[in-house]
């Protein structure tokens, strides 16, 4: 969840993308700014490293459910 919020900060709720051949933060067809390719490549790592995330929380839930046997 902090990661998320993280990212959310960083990134203005946009996703860095490549346009025309610059790197840009877009915003549903919307560009907020220019990036260089340091702060392209740190955003599209940080926008990776919350799709992994999402998914190790999303199966930590069952898991924690089921992992413990229950008593009768």
């Amino acid at each position: 969840m902090i990661h998320f919020i993280v990212f959310l900060w960083q990134s203005h709720a946009a996703s860095p993308e490549i346009k025309d051949g610059n790197y840009v933060l877009n915003n549903h067809g919307h560009i907020l700014r220019m990036l260089t390719k340091s702060e392209y490549l740190r955003l599209k790592a940080g926008e990776l490293r919350l799709f992994a995330t999402g998914w190790i929380f999303f199966y930590f839930v069952p898991t924690a459910y089921w992992w413990f046997p229950r008593q009768q």
